[in-house]
C-alpha cells in the first residue's frame, strides 16, 4: 500500500497520471486495505451476515470523498474509544446486508445493533445521522 496513504479521504486526491475514473478505481481497490490499517473492520457481505453482538456497519462508496471522511472521522473515534465495533463494508456489493433501509439513493448505508438487535438504519442523510450521534452523543441529548 501506498504510504501516503494515512487517511481515509486521501483515496481520492488527484493523480496528475491517472483519469477520474482510474482514480476512482484506485480508492475502491485500495479501500480495504487502509481500513485493515486502521481502528476499523473491514467485512464482506458474506461475512456481514455471521456477525453479533453490538457494531455498527457502515457500508461506503470508495468514490465518494464525503463517505470517506466520514470514516476518518469514525475512525479517530474508535481509537479514543475502543470498545465500539466498527464494520466497513462496499455499498455497491453489501447495500442489501442492512435490514430495514429500503431503496438507497445515497451513500452511506449504516446499520446499529445493540445486543445483537437491529435499533437503527438508514442511508444517505438517515445513515450519517446515526453516525453524527455515535461520534457526539452530547447533541442527542441536549435536543
Amino acid at each position: 500500500m501506498d504510504e501516503t496513504l494515512t487517511r481515509f479521504a486521501a483515496l481520492l486526491d488527484p493523480d496528475p497520471l491517472l483519469t477520474p475514473t482510474e482514480e476512482q478505481r484506485r480508492a475502491i481497490n485500495l479501500l480495504p486495505s487502509v481500513v485493515a490499517q486502521s481502528h476499523l473492520t473491514w467485512s464482506s457481505p458474506s461475512e456481514l451476515a455471521k456477525l453479533s453482538g453490538d457494531r455498527l456497519v457502515v457500508a461506503v462508496a470508495a468514490w465518494s470523498r464525503q463517505d470517506l471522511e466520514l470514516l476518518d472521522s469514525l475512525n479517530r473515534y474508535v481509537a479514543a474509544h475502543p470498545g465500539i465495533q466498527v464494520y466497513v463494508t462496499d455499498v455497491d456489493q453489501a447495500f442489501d446486508q442492512i435490514p430495514g433501509v429500503g431503496e438507497v439513493f445515497q451513500t452511506p448505508v449504516v446499520g446499529r445493533w445493540a445486543g445483537g438487535v437491529l435499533t437503527q438504519s438508514g442511508s444517505g442523510y438517515a445513515g450519517r445521522k446515526i453516525v453524527t450521534d455515535l461520534l457526539h452523543p452530547s447533541r442527542v441529548a441536549s435536543s
